[in-house]
């Protein structure tokens, strides 16, 4: 019996990479008003593009 051969993946083409990509920069934007007092400064890798 063969053993299969790896496929890796491929994230960029799900969709949730395709949401965030699509959303990032809105939730850069409103990350200090909306979410910061609760969970602080942005660290990477939201600061990572």
């Amino acid at each position: 019996m063969v053993a299969p051969i790896y496929q890796p993946r491929n994230p960029k083409v799900s969709p949730l990479y395709e949401s965030i990509l699509n959303h990032f920069a809105e939730f850069e934007a409103v990350y200090e008003e909306r979410y910061q007092k609760k969970y602080g400064d942005a660290q990477a890798p939201f600061q990572v593009r």
